[in-house]
């Protein structure tokens, strides 16, 4: 009787020993998991961020009621404020465009039309003029026989095209184009616009003569579009409430939305690099969609940040502007 107790005994000693060393052998092989979407920098702008774009070591800032500010993100975990400019007849600057190579930057401005600034001596900006015209939401160019052309989204009037033919000036070529619905954003790409038209979705235009622009294509999407941005045949709608819509342009004539995913907030703009599309969601944040499947996009991650309006990317960091300033996130 006592042998059978001390095997017994044995027997459960050898069991607690083998737990505890699969207990520990599993703790050293955990590998702390990382969120998809980490925050490195922030820095405080004057005004709500509302538009970004990134050339090179700065992120160019539509800064709403506060008009343009540059910032410093060589080091993305440590970005600073450069320079700012307000002027007289400034009101809401809502986007911003830049040409990579231009000394000039562009603004969209909701009553000041199209300020320019001279952006050639980064510590001190100049204002050298403007295109007006009231309630301007966006603005996006396209190169086109070495001239600059600019894509206008006027709520009032539909899509303007300029052409920067003078450094400093802009020249309006023909009429603006009536749309279907409310031009919210912009995109230009070789001598296409793509404008994201609020209740009617996506509206894809000929801008190959400027003078005669022509809408050759359409596609609906379930809500609100804000915002777009085109990559290879697919166009990535910022719809609003109802999420993220893909459509497929491949025949420009002919377009189709192949996919849709809901999302947390309001989407109002979107960027896409390889197979992840980043969305601003105005009060939800920061989302990551994997659009590998486009017909089948995955949410992999949101972020909760303050009012988010715009995003864009540089070298695997996600750039957001939002009510509180700018924010550098890795993904």
């Amino acid at each position: 009787m006592k042998k059978l107790i001390r095997m017994r005994s044995l027997q459960l000693v050898k069991l607690a020993l083998f737990s505890l060393f699969f207990l520990l052998s599993c703790h050293e092989k955990r590998t702390q998991v990382e969120e998809p979407l980490q925050i490195r920098g922030f820095v405080e702008t004057p005004g709500y961020a509302r538009g970004i774009q990134v050339v090179g070591n700065y992120a160019y800032i539509a800064a709403s009621q506060a008009g343009v500010a540059i910032l410093d993100i060589s080091d993305p975990s440590s970005p600073y404020l450069i320079s700012t400019l307000d002027w007289v007849q400034q009101d809401v600057a809502r986007a911003v465009f830049k040409e990579p190579e231009d000394t000039l930057l562009y603004l969209a401005d909701t009553d000041d039309g199209i300020p320019i600034i001279s952006v050639s001596n980064i510590d001190s900006l100049k204002y050298v003029g403007s295109y007006w015209d009231r309630n301007i939401l966006d603005i996006y160019g396209t190169v086109m026989d070495s001239s600059l052309f600019l894509c206008v989204a006027d709520q009032d009037n539909g899509l303007r095209v300029l052409e920067a033919a003078v450094a400093g000036f802009l020249v309006e070529r023909g009429l603006p184009l009536q749309l279907p619905g409310t031009p919210r954003g912009v995109f230009a790409r070789d001598h296409t616009c793509f404008v994201a038209d609020a209740e009617l979705g996506l509206q894809i235009v000929d801008i190959s003569n400027p003078d005669s622009k022509v809408i050759i294509g359409a596609a609906d999407t379930p809500g609100y579009a804000y915002g777009v941005f085109v990559k290879d045949t697919l166009a990535f709608v910022a719809d609003g409430h109802e999420g993220l819509s893909i459509i497929n342009v491949a025949d420009s004539t002919n377009p189709k939305r192949i996919g849709v995913l809901d999302l947390p907030g309001l989407a109002r703009n979107v960027i896409v690099v390889d197979t992840l599309a980043f969305v601003a969601c105005g009060s939800g944040g920061v989302s990551m969609v994997n659009v590998k499947d486009p017909q089948n996009p995955i949410l992999v991650s949101t972020l909760n940040l303050p009012y988010t309006y715009d995003v864009d990317v540089k070298a695997r960091v996600l750039f957001v502007a939002t009510r509180a300033g700018m924010y550098t996130i890795s993904f």
